[in-house]
């Protein structure tokens, strides 16, 4: 049986249209930073909260890198989904490259 490791799986919410716009309750699996992912193409959820009213999503970005330097500046080496016109939020599956066994993403 194949089993990921994950420390932490962060993705980036493209073109929030408002100032104000957070996104949080990142999960993995519908966990919140789980250490062991066994699925080859996990999905993946956020919440998104404003102080505006009537926000919605209207797209996504997801990157998932290597390391966390590499995902401060904005490079997903494991993957980018590119900009994805999407309200969904919630099990969103994984479209990147195979996850090696025990390999932490970001």
């Amino acid at each position: 049986m194949l089993r990921k490791s994950f420390l932490l799986l962060s993705f980036l919410m493209a073109w929030s249209v408002q100032a104000g716009v957070n996104v949080g309750s990142l999960t993995v699996e519908g966990l919140p930073k789980p250490l062991n992912v066994e699925s080859s193409s996990p999905r993946l959820g956020w919440i998104i909260t404003s102080s505006d009213r009537d926000v919605m999503q209207t797209s996504y970005h997801i990157l998932v890198a290597s390391s966390p330097e590499l995902l401060d500046s904005g490079k997903g080496d494991i993957w980018d989904s590119g900009i994805v016109r999407s309200d969904q939020s919630v099990w969103v599956p994984y479209a990147g490259q195979k996850l090696a066994d025990n390999t932490r993403c970001y």
